[in-house]
């Protein structure tokens, strides 16, 4: 699984942090505040972990300062002059904020996963540019059921930067096979990248491809692509445009393989838009079923196949 609440894995994924948090932590952490300090630091901006990787200076900048305006709250305590080194350190880089940066996805398998995105996220008018919070509650639900995926040929649809994929390939090495695919040029190459920050190319080339696939192009008669025993997806229903090819294609790799399972995850935003998707599942005759619900989040994950009586 991924690891959440600890001080790097905040870090490494650019998450905010508050008083509370940091008040939560110190008690857990169980010793005085100065050690506190030094635990923070060799945690975070001084782990070598993140310092081989561009982590945003803005959020650097905006962590650090947290953390030294929590410590200023504690009558007696003496700051430890690292904090005021990397502020000014990070002054000097901020009128050059980068246009990529990297994020770092801690596993509990002592595994990690380096994630490269665009600082502008959707400035291109492309969501795969930047990660989505269904992609990392669907890589949970996975990791946890790995078994599901061993042994298996994978297929996942709007991959984008390759989180979900990339994730489940550091968790297990029994996957056969892990086919992304997208539909922009653009993300495809950002895949690429983020495959080769992971992953040799030896390794790349033996259990990966990077595919094009447009869902308003894809049908029966161009289905080039092999029978897959799994689909995956996550944050794919965010236009209701999408969804009638969306499920179009669903519905083509679930009838190569009568076998074949999906899962998709989505954030709901839209009530409306995620009942039309659910809708259009139904209307296609796909079984459908609810296996995980995030309320915190609004994020659902489910389960779909074909009916029994439904083939090619």
């Amino acid at each position: 699984m991924f690891i959440h609440n600890t001080p790097a894995a905040y870090y490494g994924r650019a998450i905010k942090i508050t008083s509370d948090i940091l008040e939560k932590w110190h008690s857990e952490f169980n010793n005085t505040i100065e050690e506190f300090q030094k635990y923070l630091l060799h945690e975070t901006v001084d782990n070598q972990l993140f310092a081989c990787w561009s982590i945003r200076v803005k959020y650097r900048e905006t962590f650090i300062k947290t953390i030294i305006k929590w410590l200023e709250k504690h009558q007696n305590v003496e700051i430890n002059s690292r904090w005021y080194e990397l502020i000014a350190d990070l002054a000097s880089r901020e009128s050059c904020e980068q246009e990529w940066c990297h994020t770092i996805y801690i596993l509990d398998n002592n595994q990690f996963i380096i994630h490269r995105q665009s600082t502008a996220l959707l400035s291109h008018g492309l969501t795969g540019l930047s990660s989505w919070p269904a992609a990392i509650s669907l890589g949970d639900y996975l990791m946890k059921r790995i078994h599901l995926l061993e042994n298996k040929r994978i297929i996942e649809l709007g991959a984008g930067s390759g989180l979900l994929g990339l994730t489940l390939l550091k968790y297990s090495d029994k996957i056969l096979s892990y086919t992304f695919t997208d539909y922009s040029p653009m993300i495809l190459n950002l895949l690429r990248q983020n495959a080769l920050l992971n992953f040799s190319e030896y390794q790349i080339d033996e259990k990966m491809k990077i595919e094009e696939l447009d869902w308003n192009q894809y049908s029966i008669e161009n289905n080039h692509h092999n029978c897959f025993d799994c689909i995956l997806a996550a944050d794919v229903v965010y236009d209701p445009s999408v969804i009638e090819n969306l499920v179009k294609t669903i519905r083509i790799l679930l009838q190569k393989n009568q076998q074949c399972t999906a899962y998709i995850a989505n954030a709901i935003r839209n009530e409306s838009t995620y009942e039309q998707f659910r809708k259009a599942l139904i209307q296609s005759c796909l079984d459908v079923r609810s296996v995980e619900m995030d309320t915190s989040q609004s994020i659902e994950i489910i389960q779909l196949a074909l009916l029994p009586k439904d083939s090619i």
